[in-house]
């Protein structure tokens, strides 16, 4: 199936930029009409291509992308891992490639009309892969407890994921999760993950598309970066986190530190399979820390 609805991603309400330009009136000849139709036509499709970063140095940095997924064929049933989670290691080669992606409260809801509304989840959603694939976890608030929403072993999608140390980047970004399969430096693949729905969207990249998908990637990269600077500038030291986190049995933190609404965040365990991977957050003002587990399905 081809995913066609034109999407706009963003922490904000955004107005997309060039919109079609009002007609004035019936005084124009006929060759003008068809001159102005031109130019609009290319206006839109240099609209429908669009990417933007939003946000500065003292505030939330986001992107949004008009229509950025249009022509991406959906990968229905793809491979999970998820109820393998029992058996599968955290860190299977012993390299340390665990990774907190993100936790954040927005994203965006997309209807069938392919309008949009920002979520408004305290700290709703969080992504975390590593050589076992993407996992895309949902907090169930009540429960004190992250459930995952969408497991792809990506491994068996692609045979070069995380074959190397830089050969797959992945970058959550408002209600997507950008997965880049690199080859020789260029892009060769692109995958697409849906916050809301868990739907997988990929693509080889043709070498007409080459220039528009490394623009892309280069501008979530910006992005990346610069949620890095905003993450808190002193952390509490590993050795005094795992000292503090005795009675929740954490014996290891994976990662570093992910600033969420202005809370620490840690990718945590308490063994080495899958199942014991925890959420662990330091309350800004009270330096309290709580771990949440988090459920396989």
């Amino acid at each position: 199936m081809k995913f066609r609805t034109g999407m706009i991603l963003a922490a904000v309400a955004v107005m997309c930029t060039g919109c079609q330009a009002e007609r004035t009136g019936g005084n124009n000849t006929a060759a003008e009409t068809e001159i102005k139709k031109e130019a609009e036509e290319t206006q839109e499709q240099e609209d429908v291509h669009s990417v933007s970063i939003i946000g500065g140095e003292d505030g939330p940095t986001s992107i949004f992308v008009a229509g950025k997924v249009t022509g991406m064929e959906e990968i229905s049933d793809y491979p999970s891992f998820g109820k393998q989670a029992e058996e599968l290691l955290i860190d299977p080669d012993g390299t340390g490639r665990v990774y907190l992606d993100t936790v954040q409260s927005d994203g965006v809801l997309i209807e069938e009309e392919g309008n949009w509304t920002p979520r408004t989840d305290d700290r709703g959603v969080a992504v975390i892969h590593g050589l076992w694939g993407t996992a895309l976890l949902r907090r169930q608030e009540e429960e004190h407890l992250w459930s995952v929403e969408a497991a792809a072993d990506m491994k068996k999608l692609n045979q070069s994921y995380m074959e190397e140390e830089h050969s797959t980047e992945i970058f959550p970004s408002n209600g997507m999760v950008f997965i880049y399969q690199l080859e020789n430096g260029n892009i060769a693949e692109e995958y697409q993950i849906m916050m809301e729905t868990g739907q997988l969207f990929g693509q080889k990249t043709e070498a007409e598309d080459a220039g528009e998908e490394i623009a892309m990637f280069e501008m979530l990269r910006e992005v990346k970066k610069q949620e890095d600077r905003r993450k808190p500038d002193e952390t509490t030291e590993p050795e005094v986190l795992l000292e503090n986190l005795k009675q929740e049995n954490i014996t290891k933190i994976w990662d570093q530190t992910v600033a969420a609404d202005g809370v620490e965040v840690f990718l945590c365990s308490c063994g080495d399979r899958l199942t014991d991977l925890r959420l662990v957050w330091k309350d800004p003002e009270t330096g309290e820390l709580q771990a949440e587990r988090i459920e396989w399905k």
